[in-house]
């Protein structure tokens, strides 16, 4: 049975790359296109969750894996795959769905007043902080017209209170705190943050806009030495992996002397993107994070905080997870260093290690 098995694989099989989190391997394996399956010799190291990737260019995510016996003894593994498109669309449909419409409207609204208070019901929070997590332009007398009627059905639901005579800062209540409990997704960071259209004044590249010169200043009292500031960017997830990245991230830096800070560590500006220029001008490098815990797609405001610092020539390190083929468009041809996500504390300090020491950082 075993001759047989290898001789199928030798004759008819297709090589094949092998991705994944232990690194990348090269085998030959027997694709069943109609069974949706992939036949491997029993040495060959193929794990659930793994990607192949053909000849042609073709991926294909490893679903299941069992072994084929004969007389007890294991002669083959079968995988059973999807598509790389069947597979981004199942991942797709299993995500809670974007906000639409009133109900989706008023569910982020009481998540951004949840998530810019840090979940303190004694933080009061304005319509300009709430605005930018929103999408919308806090200039637009629209907008903040759809804010008051969000705003009073909230308060009417006893999710929170509305402060002012403008009626443009809010509370969140215990009850609107149970609420983001039961459904913690409406927390979530949007994708994309609303930026200012413009400036109150132009500054020339790395020199920081006006609009944070104050943040900036009690942000250099915490962190008075930007060498020793590093801003971690990566998605902000909720599982036990991203928690464990940047644990991984601050350790690494933290051997070194260096503080590895977040966006959301502290509140300096109160408008979000501002708020994150804080950041990114009083930080002296960055650690920039592409994983694939949740989705495939990139988080544009990675992208966004990456070319921002590469514009002020400042050093970053990109950490990619090491089952990702490919970095965003924007970032061909720059070097990255790979790291396990299933073992972030057992390889990312190294590679921050070797990064820094390579950069004359430390």
């Amino acid at each position: 049975m075993r001759d047989m098995v290898e001789e199928g694989i030798r004759d008819s099989g297709q090589d094949l790359e092998i991705r994944g989190s232990d690194g990348t391997i090269r085998a030959r394996g027997l694709r069943n296109s109609s069974e949706r399956t992939m036949l491997f010799l029993p040495e060959v190291r193929v794990r659930v969750g793994s990607w192949i990737v053909d000849e042609f260019g073709s991926e294909y995510h490893i679903e299941d894996v069992s072994p084929l016996s004969d007389e007890g003894q294991t002669v083959a593994v079968k995988a059973h795959y999807k598509t790389k498109a069947q597979h981004e669309a199942e991942q797709q449909a299993s995500r809670p769905p974007e906000p639409s419409g009133a109900d989706g409207l008023r569910r982020r609204f009481l998540g951004a007043i949840f998530a810019i208070a840090g979940g303190n019901p004694t933080q009061a929070v304005s319509w300009t902080e709430v605005a930018p997590w929103m999408g919308w332009d806090r200039d637009d007398q629209d907008r903040f017209d759809d804010a008051l009627a969000i705003a009073s059905y909230l308060e009417n639901a006893g999710l929170i209170t509305v402060e002012s005579n403008a009626r443009s800062a809010y509370l969140i209540t215990e009850a609107g705190l149970d609420a983001v409990a039961v459904d913690p997704q409406m927390a979530m960071p949007p994708e994309i943050l609303a930026t200012p259209d413009e400036f109150s004044s132009a500054a020339p590249i790395g020199e920081a806009p006006i609009e944070i010169q104050e943040s900036l200043g009690r942000f250099k009292e915490d962190h008075p030495d930007p060498a020793d500031a590093a801003f971690i960017m990566m998605r902000f997830g909720n599982t036990r992996a991203h928690a464990a990245i940047t644990d991984a991230v601050r350790n690494g830096l933290a051997a070194h002397g260096i503080r590895g800070i977040r966006a959301d560590d502290k509140r300096y500006h109160d408008h979000m993107f501002f708020n994150i220029l804080t950041y990114l001008h009083g930080c002296g490098l960055g650690v920039a994070i592409y994983d694939r815990i949740e989705t495939e797609t990139y988080n544009p405001n990675v992208a966004l905080e990456v070319g921002y610092l590469f514009a002020m020539r400042k050093p970053v390190c990109l950490l990619k997870d090491q089952t990702l083929t490919t970095l965003p468009t924007d970032l061909v041809g720059q070097l990255y260093d790979p790291f396990d996500p299933q073992d972030a504390g057992g390889t990312i300090p190294s590679v921050l290690s070797k990064w820094l020491s390579d950069k004359s950082l430390v």
